[in-house]
This record gives structure tokens, sequence and C-alpha cells, in this order.
């Protein structure tokens, strides 16, 4: 949306406004309206200009300002309905985002209890191959005529 520009005498109305800025006492920025406008909207338009001035537009300063707060008004709503939207979003970002959360925490558990059963399996695993180690042993050991005092039989 474009910049709302009037100019008077060559200068745009913004930086009229700013120089009677910079001169107001500040009694008079600290009034809140003049008119009913605030301060700068009333010093935008200019001290000595009348409110319904055509300058040959067909339009009435007034009538242009008011067109222009319905556009900033009309931005705004759809900026707001926009970041009501985005809100919409993220809330329902976050809770996705928890239900993962979530997920990751019981796959952790489950991967720590696996762990847990794979170091078990295997003490398991190792004290099996050793008695089947002392077994094989045995046996050749019987077989080459054992200490035992047998024979092979």
């Amino acid at each position: 949306m474009g910049a709302c520009r009037i100019e008077h005498g060559g200068e745009t109305a913004a930086s009229l406004a700013r120089k009677r800025w910079r001169k107001a006492t500040l009694q008079e920025r600290a009034e809140p309206s003049v008119n009913g406008l605030s301060w700068r909207i009333h010093e935008a338009l200019g001290e000595g200009e009348q409110m319904t001035e055509d300058n040959g537009t067909g339009k009435s300063r007034l009538g242009r300002i008011e067109e222009s707060l319905e556009r900033l008004h009309a931005s705004h709503m759809e900026l707001h309905a926009d970041i009501q939207a985005l809100h919409i979003n993220i809330e329902s970002l976050h809770a996705s985002v928890s239900d993962l959360y979530a997920i990751v925490l019981q796959h952790s558990r489950d991967i720590e209890k696996d762990g847990e059963n794979i170091r078990a399996d295997s003490e398991n695993i190792r004290g099996a191959l050793a008695r089947i180690a002392e077994i094989h042993e045995h046996r050749l050991t019987e077989l080459e005529g054992g200490d035992d005092g047998k024979s092979p039989s």
C-alpha cells in the first residue's frame, strides 16, 4: 500500500507536520486533539487550509483522508485476520510438536529397555557358550583318554 502524499508549496504534509511539531510547545503537544482530530493530523492538514479544499482532484482533503483511513483500517483488519490465522497455525504446530516429543520420549524409553534386554541376553548367551565350551572340552578330554582314569569306550 503506497504512502499518502499531500504536497503544499513543494513540501510534503509529513515534512511540514514534522517542522510544526518541532516548533510546538510541550503544552500543545500534550493536548490530545484539536477540533476532534489528533494534533499530527490537524498539523498535516495545514493551519490555514480548509478541510473542504478541492485542489482540483474532485475530492475534499477530508474525503481523501477518510478514504486513506478506511484503506488503512481495511488493511489493518486483513493483517489482524492473517495474524489470527497464524496464531491458530502456531497452536496447531505446538500441539503437533508436543505429540511428537511425547512419542520420542516413549521411543527413548523403549530403546533404553531394549538395550537392557540386549545386555541381559548377551550375558545369557556368553554363559551358554561357556557351558558348551566346557562340555566340548570335557568330551575331548574323555575321548583322548581323560584324567579321570576311564578308558575311552
